[in-house]
């Protein structure tokens, strides 16, 4: 599977990589698939998920071959590929995350892929971000616990990664969470302009969400919030064919001293209807 990490560059650029594409095969016969699209996409954030005994062994003369391109059995480890980790990859898995975060609806349904798909609207199901509708960001520790006070990283991404969110145009958050708490002797959610961010939505908007973990968050925290009334006049993508208004995406980051696999994006958008 050969793709970006991002989004496709799309128009002029995508048009030259797919020159460069060809041009690399045909340079390098000898050359696998693999190493070929890296070479078409240097500079850019490509992708690649790709078997291991594929990623040796699927050169491009046994591609245009009468044979083609042999079965890979299962017992080959799978590997994703990128710019920064080519050529030795890293191991694709179907472990639980540290941490992850994801948004849940007013009725309390957290919001999975198999509720979200904006095509089911008529679907009774279906579970969005609405306007003027209370949701919550919900942080759910999967392997151990959170310890008393860890601070907790989260930020939000519009339709992909490379448009990070502020929140104020989004959540008009719980006032409880803002002010001093009793036990922090400050406020649980301190919201944060990061100004390597893109340019905010709404003037002064804040794009990074730190939270405090109070007693009895031990291992899932929410965090209350109204989906701001206006956020769909604030949100809209004319590539979005379902004529809605876009999906967020929630990261977290885990306090100083967790693993780096902390990291971890929230397993569902949620989708702005």
């Amino acid at each position: 599977m050969l793709g970006y990490s991002e989004a496709y560059p799309g128009d002029r650029t995508g048009a030259l990589v797919m020159r460069r594409f060809a041009e690399a095969m045909r340079s390098r016969p000898d050359g696998t698939v693999l190493e070929a699209w890296a070479a078409a996409n240097a500079g850019l954030d490509w992708g690649a998920i790709v078997s291991e005994e594929a990623a040796r062994g699927d050169t491009i003369a046994a591609w245009h071959s009468v044979a083609g391109l042999p079965q890979r059995g299962p017992a080959s480890a799978v590997r994703h590929y990128d710019r920064s980790s080519f050529p030795s990859g890293t191991i694709v898995t179907a472990d639980t995350p540290i941490v992850e975060a994801v948004f849940v609806a007013a009725d309390g349904t957290e919001i999975t892929p198999k509720n979200n798909d904006p095509t089911l609207f008529s679907f009774p199901l279906l579970r969005t971000l609405e306007p003027g509708k209370a949701a919550r960001i919900r942080v759910r520790n999967n392997i151990d616990e959170f310890a008393p006070r860890e601070q907790l990283n989260v930020t939000a991404y519009w339709i992909r990664r490379t448009r990070t969110m502020d929140f104020d145009a989004l959540c008009v958050f719980d006032p409880s969470l803002l002010v001093n708490d009793p036990v922090l002797g400050f406020p649980r959610v301190a919201l944060i302009q990061n100004p390597k961010g893109p340019t905010p939505v709404v003037p002064g908007g804040r794009n990074q969400l730190r939270y405090t973990i109070v007693p009895g968050q031990e291992t899932v925290a929410d965090l209350p919030f109204t989906v701001r009334a206006d956020a769909a006049s604030l949100f809209h993508d004319v590539a979005d064919g379902s004529g809605g208004h876009g999906w967020f995406f929630l990261e977290v980051e885990l306090g100083p001293g967790r693993p780096s696999e902390g990291i971890s994006s929230g397993h569902a958008p949620g989708y702005l209807k």
